[in-house]
């Protein structure tokens, strides 16, 4: 006599929507100078798909009988474009996703996992695919730098996975990767997409500091991915490259602290030690009893 038989099914839940994390939206898209490693913000998604893939599997007695085992799993795809940076960017050498690491070689990095790249031109053209498949959705994203793909795999719980893009911003040194604070702190400042509202005007010449960074290897690639004072920001890197912003003639000048003459990258940089005021004792008003200079010296 033959052997009873059966069918045992199961199946994982199945998603229906692409699943946002905070660490994927919402985030300021980045400013950044020099080469860093970035977090994309997911500016736009679409077409989202979840395809059924189904197993069977026979096991059993002999004569006819035994059990089917059927198993349902899904993949996940859509449609996303993820912001990269403000401005024109130069490209993404190399990409983080989970554990995995892409690198330029014969083939790019975005075309191993798949992604195209728009590189924030003001005048960028619409990504064609939405042009055709969602015309009403289809932006240029002026001034934003992106990467983009239809059909994009999804992770196992229908979300981005974890991107972070090693990507080459403006203001790179010739044959370096980072860049000249002589150079992107005036662009910075008076970029009027991204910068503070200042007035060319208002910005002396930068060319000394321009060299004492370059001659001293004071090369920066600063990334500006959350909103900050800007006066903070500054700060941070007059004291990184040992150097003092001040106002002087109605212009923001910066003097550096160093009194050496330095050679490097091709450029020597030479200190103006010309001393700016000769002080004697007549020239201080001590309180009575007071010495006319005290110095204090912390541990």
């Amino acid at each position: 006599m033959g052997g009873g038989s059966g069918t045992i099914s199961t199946s994982a839940p199945r998603i229906d929507a692409l699943q946002v994390q905070r660490s994927a939206s919402g985030s300021p898209i980045v400013w950044i100078a020099g080469r860093g490693r970035i977090s994309p913000n997911l500016i736009y998604y679409t077409d989202f798909e979840a395809v059924a893939h189904t197993t069977k599997k026979k096991s059993g007695g002999k004569g006819g009988g035994g059990v089917t085992q059927k198993d349902t799993t899904y993949t996940y795809y859509a449609t996303i474009i993820l912001g990269l940076g403000v401005g024109e960017l130069g490209g993404v050498p190399r990409i983080f996703r989970d554990k995995e690491v892409f690198e330029d070689g014969a083939i790019s990095a975005l075309a191993q996992i798949g992604l195209n790249f728009a590189s924030g031109e003001r005048d960028q053209d619409v990504w064609g695919y939405l042009e055709t498949n969602h015309a009403l959705e289809a932006l240029t994203y002026s001034d934003t730098a992106y990467v983009y793909a239809s059909d994009y795999l999804l992770n196992d719980n229908a979300g981005v996975p974890n991107h972070t893009f090693e990507v080459d911003g403006p203001y790179q040194v010739s044959g370096l990767p980072d860049a000249n604070p002589g150079v992107f702190i005036p662009a910075l400042l008076t970029d009027p997409i991204s910068g503070v509202g200042f007035d060319s005007l208002w910005i002396a010449d930068f060319s000394n500091y321009e060299d004492y960074c370059l001659a001293e290897g004071l090369l920066l690639s600063p990334v500006l991915d959350e909103q900050t004072p800007a006066s903070d920001v500054l700060s941070r890197w007059m004291t990184i490259t040992n150097s003092e912003m001040v106002w002087s003639g109605g212009k923001l000048k910066v003097v550096p602290y160093g009194d050496e003459e330095v050679t490097g990258n091709g450029v020597t940089w030479t200190p103006d030690n010309t001393p700016v005021a000769s002080l004697g004792l007549d020239d201080f008003l001590p309180g009575e009893g007071e010495p006319p200079v005290t110095v204090k010296i912390r541990s």
